[in-house]
């Protein structure tokens, strides 16, 4: 999963031509969900089948993927921060996938949702 959002930031951040203070705690916000996550992967590994540690390990990824998001939609809003040959069906594109990936964890997060292993 780590590897996963070090792919998006990557190529994200190929993106940006400028930043400014809010783009950068926002970065920060990302990188500190990513520190914390072999705790809940560790949590999820030493309690399997437990519904608690599911959750956990589903919370923390929803939480990344949604402070993934929060730097991208930022970035390529009205504060103008890509390169300008990024269109706005590009832009838009890349937000919608942007996402995938909090709304999938948010459902894993529900009873009955699918399993986070």
């Amino acid at each position: 999963m780590i590897a996963r959002f070090w792919v998006i930031h990557h190529q994200t951040f190929r993106l940006v031509v400028r930043d400014n203070a809010t783009l950068i705690w926002l970065n920060f916000l990302l990188l500190l969900f990513i520190a914390f996550l072999p705790f809940p992967t560790a949590v999820l590994g030493a309690h399997e089948g437990s519904a608690a540690a599911a959750v956990l390990y589903a919370v923390a990824l929803c939480l990344t993927s949604g402070s993934s998001a929060a730097y991208l939609w930022y970035a390529s809003g009205r504060s103008n921060l890509m390169r300008a040959d990024v269109g706005r069906a590009q832009r838009r594109a890349m937000r919608a996938r942007s996402m995938s990936g909090p709304v999938f964890f948010a459902l894993t997060d529900q009873p009955g949702g699918p399993s986070p292993t």
